[in-house]
């Protein structure tokens, strides 16, 4: 045996497995397993020898009673997986890792160094049905978003009018109709405040009708997208929305009463409205990326698209309301939700199929307190990232009718689209440039501090100019969703990615209902003293996101991820438990699993938080 300062120059110069050591004997393995009182660093030299001995001595037992070439199949088999573990020393003197990494999903299983061509192979299979699902999903959400949001300044500038024709006496619905002015005298003020006020009422009204069902779509069918398919989840949203467009269309042109519109609200929640087609999209984009670099980078393209959609969808809608009413942007509207209904039925491909999880439970159930309170955490801060998303735009819209802005619908039109270009583009820019230097948590700082300034700066403003101030000091708050729905993603295992996103789908819907419920509220309440009061809200609920992802980094050092997985799909039959080698051995395995190991039957799964950090970000 040689001296422990050999031994320790030994585990740094020579690799773990080589011929000479897998001639050794199996009784080596005897002697080099360490003993109760030995330090982590011996212990660590006598694991690293005794794997490659005992792996020699399960081969010599094998070879004795069978000639087969299943020796040189299993050492290989041993060789790809050793060689990709190099034993250093980190903190405290324990045993850490400095992995190779290989992320299992969508590929289940790491395949031998002689079948580097299968893997090659499943590679480009990957990356086909990524592009083919990019694509698919770039042309769904375009349509979708444009239809989608155009249908939210069309509502409130048509409610707005149709409670205008009771005050004065107006003939039909035209927005030139509608006097605004800010020198106004008390008396028009008044009933203009009034306008304002039931046409918020009507709009959250209508938001309960919707989003009351969609609550429960995405808790009871979030987690069965895995046996309905994710094409399925995305297919019911659009046609939903399709639905939608036409009850409203005909409401428009048939002028019928404006409490028809709940119908088409509720056929919307029912289907799940946008929320299920969240679910179904990020669910996929799971199925098919296999970094946290990758897919915060997706998400974030996914999210880029908004911009596109966004924008056609203000600017678009403002034109068409100005010249030529309402009936033909609504005929716009349900054209682009049919053709986003027909192409996921055409071109989405199915990207996966697991079994149905619990939709909440690994945040209470799974993993070790500090592990849920993370979760939980998380599922806090991005309560908060959709609570100051969602809801706004009915009540900003209504905020720019009012005075003194006094804004028609192309102007509304104008600045929606400019807002929505500028802010997501700057954000897709930014988490590609950032991520490269910069922790994703830190990313996700300087996008609330952007949506902070913005709001403060909506709130106060008084003139034109300052209002497009909003997007530039906005201009990368929208990355804060992307970043956190990566910061979750990567803490569940694979087989939970389902249930995580049906979470997050239902938390989105909860938080679309009480946004609107608040915002309108507080719009209400605060029209004649202060009408950017409620945007001082949504700044104060980023000032509380702030502070739940500086906890979340806190408590995240050193946490253990699911990404780092190494898995090799052994040809012979794993050795009983008698014969395992000391890695396995009852006083190490506690340890093991402590220091992020885990043994299963036919595979090691190797995961070190540190580690994960540094290959990811």
């Amino acid at each position: 045996m040689d001296s422990g300062q050999d031994n320790d120059d030994h585990v740094h110069r020579q690799p773990l497995l080589t011929e000479e050591n897998d001639r050794g004997s199996a009784d080596e393995s005897e002697d080099c397993r360490p003993s109760e009182d030995s330090s982590p660093r011996s212990r660590s030299r006598a694991l690293s020898r005794s794997w490659s001995a005992g792996g020699q001595g399960s081969d010599s037992r094998q070879n004795s009673h069978d000639t087969s070439p299943s020796h040189d199949s299993t050492t290989d088999v041993k060789k790809h997986l050793i060689s990709s573990l190099n034993l250093d020393y980190h903190r405290n003197g324990h045993p850490g890792m400095n992995v190779s990494f290989h992320d299992t999903r969508p590929s289940q299983t790491l395949a031998p160094s002689d079948d580097n061509g299968k893997m090659e192979v499943k590679e480009a299979e990957r990356q086909r049905l990524k592009r083919r699902l990019m694509a698919s999903s770039f042309v769904t959400l375009v349509c979708y978003i444009t239809g989608y949001l155009s249908l939210v300044p069309i509502q409130a500038q048509y409610l707005y009018q149709r409670f205008a024709q009771d005050y004065f006496n107006l003939t039909n619905v035209t927005e030139k109709q509608v006097p605004c002015a800010e020198n106004s005298n008390d008396s028009l003020q008044e009933i203009l405040n009034q306008i304002q006020a039931d046409t918020s009422r009507q709009t959250l009204y209508m938001d309960y009708a919707q989003y009351a069902p969609a609550i429960f779509v995405a808790l009871l069918l979030g987690s069965y997208t895995d046996y309905l398919g994710r094409r399925f989840m995305v297919f019911m949203p659009c046609f939903g929305a399709f639905l939608k467009s036409v009850v409203f269309l005909l409401v428009i042109y048939l002028e019928l009463d404006v409490n028809y519109l709940y119908i088409a609200f509720a056929a919307d929640g029912v289907c799940g409205s946008i929320y299920a087609l969240t679910l179904g999209l990020t669910a996929a984009v799971a199925d098919i990326t296999t970094t946290s670099k990758e897919r915060a980078l997706t998400f974030a393209l996914l999210e880029g698209s908004l911009a596109i959609a966004g924008s056609v969808s203000q600017i678009g809608a403002g034109f068409l309301i100005d010249a030529v009413g309402y009936v033909a942007p609504a005929v716009v509207v349900a054209v682009l939700l049919f053709l986003a209904t027909v192409s996921v039925v055409l071109f989405m491909p199915e990207t996966l199929h697991r079994p149905a999880e619990i939709v909440f439970g690994f945040y209470i159930l799974d993993g070790t307190v500090r592990q849920r309170c993370l979760f939980l955490c998380g599922l806090m801060a991005y309560f908060f990232v959709i609570l100051v998303s969602l809801g706004k735009l009915s009540v900003e819209t209504l905020y720019e009718l009012n005075t003194p802005f006094c804004w028609d619908s192309v102007q509304i039109g104008l600045f929606g689209g400019l807002k929505m270009l500028v802010q997501v583009t700057g954000s897709v820019a930014a988490v590609k440039v950032l991520q490269a230097c910069m922790r994703i948590e830190f990313i996700g700082l300087l996008g609330l501090v952007s949506g902070m300034a913005s709001f403060m700066v909506e709130a106060f403003a008084f003139s034109d100019w300052m209002m497009y101030l909003v997007p530039v000091t906005g201009i990368i708050s929208m990355l804060v969703g992307p970043i956190t729905r990566t910061l979750m993603s990567r803490m569940a295992p694979s087989n939970s990615q389902g249930a995580l996103f049906a979470s997050m789908s239902a938390i989105e819907t909860v938080c679309h209902l009480a946004s609107t419920t608040m915002y309108n509220t507080v719009y209400m309440a605060t029209l004649d003293v202060f009408s950017g009061a409620v945007f001082l809200l949504m700044a104060s609920f980023c000032f509380i996101n702030f502070i739940l992802i500086v906890v979340f980094m806190v408590v995240s050092r050193d946490v253990v991820y699911y990404e780092s997985v190494v898995e090799v799909e052994t040809p012979v039959e794993p050795p009983e438990e008698n014969e395992r080698t000391p890695l396995l051995s009852s006083h190490t395995s506690a340890e093991a699993r402590s220091r992020g190991w885990t043994k299963h039957s036919s595979s090691l799964e190797i995961r070190d938080g540190e580690a994960q950090r540094q290959s990811a970000f």
